[in-house]
């Protein structure tokens, strides 16, 4: 009985997981999709400590302590362009009411490292490693197919929308982060080559 129930549990988990990712990408307003992508970390956070049972530090506790961090940097942003838009979280409204080109670097900045986080891009990647080796292969592409690439889908459809003045103020530092990524995997590939 008790492994049919942690069948279930992780079932249960797994279903709000994907359907989590469902309302990441087809969401309109920036609320709903900040709900979204917190009910997916939970989610996959749950099905982790379901899962793991006694071990002393879960892989799933590094996992919620980064992505709370990227969170907070989330809702800083969103809180921002709430109030800069008069109230409003709708896409099509924050684009008709911009920041300040003064705010929008600032904003822009805590934007990109919280989906940076959530998205294990470099060099906020530590989480990543920890919780792909604890899934089963079916869960593994799912979240490297459709979890992880929400920073670049966040980053494509909100952050030059909403802070093109920001972004190109912040351009030297994707670049430098671009560079580091690529040097950082390919001596990744070299030592596993040897």
């Amino acid at each position: 009985a008790g492994s049919s129930t942690t069948f279930r549990q992780r079932a249960f988990f797994l279903l709000i997981f994907e359907s989590a990712l469902l309302g990441i990408y087809l969401s309109l307003d920036l609320l709903l999709f900040l709900f979204c992508l917190e009910l997916a970390t939970v989610a996959l956070f749950l099905y982790l400590g379901s899962k793991d049972g006694n071990e002393q530090e879960s892989p799933g506790q590094r996992f919620l302590l980064l992505n709370l961090i990227g969170s907070g940097c989330l809702l800083m942003a969103f809180v921002a362009l709430y109030q800069a838009a008069g109230g409003t979280s709708h896409l099509a409204n924050l684009l008709q009411k911009p920041m300040t080109p003064a705010h929008q670097a600032i904003w822009c900045g805590f934007f990109i490292a919280g989906v940076a986080i959530k998205g294990a891009l470099l060099p906020w990647h530590v989480w990543c490693r920890d919780v792909e080796v604890r899934l089963e292969p079916g869960l593994l592409i799912t979240v490297n197919g459709l979890f992880l690439p929400v920073a670049g889908y966040a980053m494509l459809r909100f952050v030059y929308a909403l802070f093109p003045y920001g972004f190109l103020q912040l351009r030297p530092f994707f670049f430098v982060l671009a560079v580091m990524s690529l040097l950082l995997c390919c001596f990744w590939a070299w030592g596993v080559r040897r």
